[in-house]
């Protein structure tokens, strides 16, 4: 025989042989035992149904068992009794494309279900909360499941909750009892306006609520720390000590409720032990930026508190001012470059941070300040020029404190085209007040004092300007303005 014949008849055989062997494997090794025997020993343990569309063994690349049209269905409790709690789940349901088992043969021959690993392809999870939320769903490329004696190793690809794809590889120590879980994770991608969607809302002190968030710059990785079981109803606080990550975002477009115009915000993350430090923030707003840094502590905890610090240059007010403080946007306009920092505290969701503590030097410019409403006691003063009650100035400059709601100043200065104006006191946001101020007059203009107009002269300062003492008391949103006589002309200590 020619050896190419020869080669043919030795092929030919071979072929018949893995035909045969691949035929008794499909026929002679009690798969469907296997599986019904592994099915039945899962509803016994957790009463949850199970089904299985078909039931195959493959020998390429490697020997396996091939199930598809895999679904599973329960009750919390069903979970409990696997070991994982969960009391806050009401029903679920887990479908699976495929499930690929390699079992340890010698051990199936034996009719004894061992297995190697297991891998999940497509495997998606919903599930509804027992306090009668909305359904929530996960789903994973493929997840792959490792027993061993004492350890259980799982590798989870691209896993998807609400725009969010995470891959992590894990290791539960102590299974099948209790242990813990430990292991790396990354983020393969994150659509945040997906994912603003879903998140649950917090009121900020009365700023404007954001709208929605636009881009794809995220990058984060880290690592978790957990004892398994996990704690029951399963919260962040409970997950927080364990959990540590780091986290770069860039360009991120930040949109609030009636404003056309986003801010644009850049930063870096660090999560660790309960306590997030945002640093190297950049965020654009208009032409200006403001650059700082941001810490939440407590996110182990149900009360956050919130601390930070920034920069601000060339920001122009009335776009800062709709988001942080709405009510005070009719009331200034210009540009500003601040140092500001301070912080406050979070409650639960749903509630409204509290104790807003700052403080803050500004250096404004070019600007108009609306203060009709508070100056309506001058008018009787002003005659003709009924319009230096909104006062015009090129710059504005002071140091604020604020705390427990009410803002105070030392040293407010405003120098502008028609009035200049020097101030201190106090004033509380939704309550009294109490300033002092100084205004000098346009040069040449003199007040209507009535019958003390003859002595206007002799509230003149060096420079020939009349100066006049103004206190305001009473509340904020009408106060009461007087004219302090001893405060005025030369007596006005005009810094």
């Amino acid at each position: 025989m020619k050896p190419r014949r020869r080669w043919i008849a030795v092929l030919l055989v071979v072929a018949v042989l893995l035909l045969a062997l691949t035929l008794a494997v499909r026929f002679l090794l009690p798969v469907d035992r296997f599986v019904m025997a592994a099915l039945d020993d899962l509803r016994a343990r957790s009463g949850a149904e199970l089904a299985v569309g078909d039931a195959r063994v493959d020998l390429w690349p490697t020997p396996r068992v091939v199930l598809t049209g895999v679904a599973a269905h329960g009750s919390g409790a069903a979970l409990d009794e696997l070991g994982v709690t969960a009391t806050s789940v009401a029903a679920w349901t887990l479908t699976v494309k495929s499930v690929t088992a390699r079992p340890d043969w010698r051990e199936l021959v034996g009719r004894r279900a061992v297995l190697r690993d297991v891998r999940l392809d497509q495997p998606r999870l919903e599930w509804t909360a027992a306090d009668g939320g909305a359904a929530n769903l996960a789903q994973a490329a493929a997840a792959t499941i490792a027993p061993m004696p004492g350890l259980l190793r799982v590798r989870v690809e691209r896993a998807g909750w609400h725009g969010v794809e995470l891959s992590a590889d894990a290791e539960l120590a102590g299974w099948p009892g209790p242990g813990r879980l430990q292991g790396e994770w990354r983020l393969e991608a994150c659509d945040t306006g997906v994912l603003f969607a879903a998140l649950p809302r917090r009121p900020v002190l009365g700023a404007t609520p954001v709208a929605g968030l636009a881009g794809e710059k995220v990058e984060a990785e880290g690592r978790f720390d957990w004892p398994w079981p996990l704690p029951a109803p399963l919260r962040f606080r409970d997950l927080a000590p364990g959990l540590t990550g780091q986290a770069e975002v860039s360009d991120l477009a930040v949109t609030f409720a009636g404003s056309a115009d986003p801010w644009t915000v850049s930063a870096q993350a660090d999560l660790q032990a309960g306590r997030l430090e945002v640093r190297d923030a950049v965020i654009g707003i208009g032409d200006g930026r403001v650059t700082g840094r941001l810490t939440l502590a407590g996110l182990d905890r149900d009360a956050l508190q919130y601390s930070f610090e920034a920069n601000c240059e060339d920001i122009v007010l009335p776009a800062l001012l709709r988001v942080l403080a709405p009510d005070a946007t009719a009331f200034v306009d210009g540009t500003t470059d601040a140092q500001v920092r301070g912080s406050f505290a979070g409650g639960p969701p749903g509630t409204a941070a509290t104790g807003l503590a700052l403080e803050a030097v500004i250096e404004a410019r070019d600007g108009v300040v609306q203060a009709r409403d508070w100056l309506t006691g001058v008018a009787p003063y002003l005659g003709e020029r009924q319009d230096l009650q909104d006062i015009r100035y090129r710059s504005l400059t002071g140091s604020l404190v604020l705390h427990d709601g009410r803002l105070a100043t030392e040293d407010l200065k405003l120098e502008g085209p028609d009035t200049d104006w020097r101030g201190r006191g106090w004033l509380a946001l939704a309550g009294p007040l109490d300033l002092s101020l100084v205004v000098k007059l346009p040069a040449g203009f003199r007040p209507d004092l009535g019958s003390m107009s003859q002595f206007a002269d002799l509230l003149k300062g060096d420079d020939g300007r009349i100066a006049l003492g103004l206190r305001l008391t009473g509340r904020t949103a009408a106060p009461v303005v007087n004219l302090e006589l001893g405060a005025s002309g030369r007596q006005a200590a005009w810094r």
